[in-house]
């Protein structure tokens, strides 16, 4: 998924197809452990169950960045365990203590490797407290405004933003613009990613705010005061709600529609493309901690 900690965590809704042995009983339950990177820890947890047939299934929670998916795939083999998020490329390799109360392993995304131990445990003393309502308004020195929006999304359901303005800006004088593209997870506009109050999207509103650049961020559908559904989309359809919003910034006399661009974090870098690709007069596209083939 992605975050300025150096830790990219893509936890995506994708399906979970279940593969190994026959579930030995006592692996379904939920664990938890935290993640460590230098001076950086990531809280994380999964939920596992089994159905009836015997077949397990797997949630993934990022507890500090407020994600939480389906695995792509669980696999057990013996006390040999492997969770999966494909795309993202995240692997979780681990082998289960003979109690099975804890799962040693590592985790590995692209080239980091990190060790990761799992304890069984309850997951709600493991989440954090809910968070107050954020405010979005701009900061009392800012040279810019901030302007509550909504977007109609063609499917037909509106998306909420706020899009920042520089002061000044009218149809006489209009300026460029940047539509922001979150991460994996359901996020709000400004990307919270529950550590220390950091908020990564009005951090880069702000600061191009301050540069004379406009920026409409969006809560993710079915997420804040978005409509929609998050659960079950693609990303594909994020991509959508991205030019929904570019569809938006045209419609403002503010803005000037030649100079307009795109940026995208984390799985959101991943959907910038496939936006720019069907936005051939996009001038810029940005991409932050996204997936790479090195």
């Amino acid at each position: 998924m992605k975050t300025p900690l150096g830790i990219l965590l893509f936890l995506l809704g994708f399906s979970h197809p279940v593969l190994g042995e026959t579930p030995a009983k006592g692996f379904a339950g939920s664990w938890h452990g935290t993640l460590t990177a230098g001076t950086t820890t990531l809280r994380l947890a999964v939920t596992v169950t089994n159905s009836d047939t015997d077949a397990y299934s797997g949630e993934f929670v990022s507890v500090d960045q407020g994600a939480k998916t389906r695995l792509d795939t669980v696999t057990l083999n013996g006390d040999d365990v492997c969770l999966e998020a494909i795309s993202a490329g995240i692997v979780f390799n681990g082998v289960l203590d003979e109690e099975r109360v804890i799962l040693a392993g590592t985790f590995k995304q692209g080239s980091q490797i990190i060790p990761l131990t799992l304890r069984r445990d309850e997951l709600a003393a493991f989440l954090p407290a809910p968070q107050p309502k954020p405010d979005y308004s701009a900061p009392a020195d800012a040279p810019y405004t901030a302007e509550d929006v909504t977007v109609k999304q063609p499917a037909g359901f509106m998306l909420a933003g706020t899009l920042t303005l520089p002061k000044g800006a009218n149809e006489a004088n209009p300026v460029p613009a940047v539509v922001t593209i979150t991460g994996t997870g359901p996020q709000d506009r400004d990307e919270y990613l529950g550590l220390d109050d950091y908020r990564p999207f009005r951090e880069i509103a702000d600061a191009l705010g301050r540069r004379g650049i406009a920026v409409l961020r969006m809560d993710d559908r079915g997420t804040g005061e978005s409509g929609g559904t998050f659960q079950g989309s693609t990303s594909a359809e994020f991509g959508d709600d991205a030019r929904a919003g570019l569809a938006y910034l045209r419609t403002r006399p503010e803005i000037r529609t030649d100079r307009l661009g795109i940026l995208g974090h984390s799985e959101g870098a991943v959907i910038a493309p496939m936006v720019a690709e069907q936005e051939p007069t996009l001038r810029a596209i940005v991409l932050l901690a996204g997936v790479a083939d090195p």
